[in-house]
């Protein structure tokens, strides 16, 4: 168990904060590139040939106890805190994200707001100038930090660059694709 939660550790920033004979706790961290946004905790309780969990700090959205079901009773640890650390990773990145976008349009003057599940799952912007409001939808999955589907709505005819934002939207990180969004409505 030792072994395997040492080597994942210089991998994902997963440790093991508390330990005694038949029970640990792992602390997950989770990052928004080098720096630490939130720490986790799950409580296990050794049993015959496995693990079950006791209690966790882990979000709603994560499927816990189907993970568990998966790869516990089997022992298989590394396998279990690697899936949950990809889910803890895109969440954090994503919601890093929204905030970044967020404090870059409003320091580029453009009014800016964001609705999004408590999962980043779905994230909606909205993105102001003094001529016209643009409406930007995006639909992740739960371990991904690209949108599966993005959707921009603005209230005019003009449809500037709207085929090109989509793309881009679709292919790099959100504060990355807002960057080019922002600057292409102030040119």
């Amino acid at each position: 168990m030792k072994t395997c939660l040492d080597a994942n550790h210089f991998i994902c920033g997963t440790h093991v904060c508390h330990e005694d004979k038949h029970q640990f706790t792992v602390c997950l961290d989770a990052a928004y590139y080098d720096t630490v946004v939130d720490s986790y905790l799950i409580e296990f309780k050794a049993r015959e040939n496995g693990y079950i969990i006791n209690r966790h700090s882990l979000p709603e959205f994560i499927p816990t106890l189907q993970l568990e079901k998966e790869h516990l009773p089997h022992g298989d640890l590394s396998t279990f805190l690697s899936v949950i650390k990809n889910y803890l990773q895109a969440f954090v990145f994503k919601k890093e994200e929204v905030e970044k976008v967020k404090k870059f349009a409003t320091e580029n003057g453009l009014s800016c707001s964001a609705q999004y599940t408590s999962s980043y799952d779905f994230v909606e912007v909205e993105l102001e100038d003094p001529k016209q409001v643009y409406r930007i939808k995006l639909v992740y999955g739960l371990m991904n930090v690209l949108p599966e589907k993005v959707q921009i709505e603005e209230d005019s005819e003009t449809q500037q660059d709207i085929k090109q934002w989509k793309s881009l939207l679709l292919s790099k990180p959100l504060y990355d694709s807002f960057s080019q969004i922002v600057k292409d409505i102030l040119d």
